[in-house]
């Protein structure tokens, strides 16, 4: 599990509004830290942590609740690594 805060939350606040209405996996550009090898955030509940400065490159990969597998398939093809990412 991945604990995810912002050190500045007017570009977060940027960045979630140009994420389109019914967006559920999109890739992003994400420029941070991310420390590991501790427990983190609400009650330790978290292995890893991403302190964010800025999000960028906003790519929907599928938009609304898919089933599983539909998600693996758009996963596959246009997440990051797949065959055709966006």
């Amino acid at each position: 599990m991945l604990g995810a805060y912002n050190e500045n939350l007017d570009a977060l606040g940027k960045a979630w509004k140009k994420m389109p209405k019914g967006a559920r996996t999109v890739n992003v550009t994400v420029i941070g830290v991310f420390h590991f090898g501790a427990t983190y955030g609400h009650l330790n509940g978290y292995r890893y942590e991403l302190i964010f400065r800025e999000i960028s490159n906003i790519a929907v990969i599928q938009k609304g609740k898919k089933n599983p597998e539909e998600e693996r398939k758009a996963e596959q093809k246009w997440a990051c690594g797949g065959t055709n990412p966006k």
